[in-house]
This record gives C-alpha cells, sequence and structure tokens, in this order.
C-alpha cells in the first residue's frame, strides 16, 4: 500500500513496466517483480507483456479508500505482546503485518539471503517452518490456514474427471477423439 502500485497503474492510461515502477516507487525493481507476480495471477493487475502491467476493474476497486483504509488498519494495528503468534514480550505486529514495515526499514530492497519479515518480526534466525516447528500453535494455525486454501478446489490431478467434465462435449477436441 505505501509504495502506491495500484494507485500508479490504475491511474496511468498505459501499461508501467516494473522499471518504470520502481522509479516511481523507490522500490527494487525484483521486490516490484516478485509483489506483482502473484497480484497478477490473482487479475489484481494485468501482465501485458514481458515485465509490464496494467489495471484491471479490481486494481481500480482496490484504490478507493474505504479499501485501502482497511488495509492499512490491519498492517499499522498494535498488535499486543499477548497476540498468540508472538514471540514473548514482542511488541512487534506478526507477519504479514509486519512486513510494511520492514520493507520500509530496508528501503524496500529485494531480500537477497534467508533473512526477510518473518526473521525481521519475530527477531529470530530460523527460516519460517523450522521456527514454526518449534512452536505448536503457530504450525497447527499455519496448517490449519493451508488447509483452508484448498477447500473446494479440484486437484490438478483430477482435472478431466467427473464431476468436473460430466459429459464428453466438455473436454477439447483433441481428447474427445481418444
Amino acid at each position: 500500500m505505501e509504495l502506491k502500485l495500484f494507485d500508479h497503474v490504475a491511474s496511468s492510461e498505459s501499461p508501467k513496466t516494473a522499471a518504470e515502477l520502481a522509479g516511481l516507487t523507490g522500490a527494487d525493481k525484483q521486490l516490484i517483480i516478485r509483489f506483482l507476480r502473484p497480484l497478477t495471477a490473482k487479475h489484481f493487475f494485468a501482465e501485458t507483456g514481458y515485465e509490464t502491467y496494467a489495471s484491471t476493474p479490481t486494481t481500480k476497486f482496490l484504490t478507493t479508500s474505504t479499501v485501502t483504509g482497511g488495509f492499512k488498519f490491519m498492517s499499522v494495528a498494535p498488535f499486543p505482546h499477548s497476540h498468540p503468534l508472538n514471540s514473548p514480550g514482542s511488541t512487534k505486529p506478526p507477519p504479514p503485518f509486519h512486513t510494511p514495515a520492514y520493507l520500509s526499514n530496508t528501503t524496500y530492497a529485494n531480500p537477497t539471503g534467508p533473512n526477510g519479515p518473518f526473521q525481521s518480526a519475530f527477531s529470530t534466525e530460523p527460516p519460517m517452518f523450522p521456527w514454526l516447528m518449534q512452536h505448536p500453535r503457530a504450525i497447527s494455525n499455519s496448517n490449519d490456514l493451508m488447509a483452508g486454501q484448498r477447500m473446494s478446489r479440484v486437484d490438478w490431478f483430477d482435472f478431466a474427471t467427473p464431476p468436473l467434465f460430466s459429459s464428453t462435449t466438455m473436454l477439447p477436441p483433441e481428447i474427445r477423439r481418444c
């Protein structure tokens, strides 16, 4: 939100390259690309060419103050030290809520080593998964989140089996001939 990527792309009549967005925001070009890769996959942006991005209706919607206000509130809202994901005595918000502060502190440089927002938020050196394995409640919450991400989705290996394709007319012609 602080980089105003949505604003820069939504307000432009023509697509913006990652290099242009890096120039507008002061962020590392590779970090811009890393940000936009999953956002493009979710149609928050349209990739119109190599490292070139245009707005979608979603991009424009996400620039409204009622939406951005909610994201900003969640990312800067104070989390008490008793927050279940915080380390004992920590007043830092847990990732991803700590990510904006981490990126600001690193002047929006692309992380090049093993340390990132997670290590900064928890004042720890281990990567996230080894850390989670040492914290049963946190790994349980993480597992629940990941299970929720897969709900109601067809497994990739079941793409051509019922009930998704209830008749052969729904299959591409080259498969129907088999």
